[in-house]
């Protein structure tokens, strides 16, 4: 599977990067464990 950028993945979903940001509030802990940077 190829990495998507953040803009592609908001895109998928058919919403802005702001409101996929907004989306993984509740799972930032867990994401910045996982490597990924929510505000680049």
């Amino acid at each position: 599977m190829k990495a998507m950028s953040k803009q592609q993945l908001a895109q998928c979903a058919g919403v802005t990067v702001r409101t996929l940001f907004n989306w993984c509030k509740p799972y930032h802990k867990e994401l910045a464990r996982m490597g990924l940077n929510l505000r680049n």
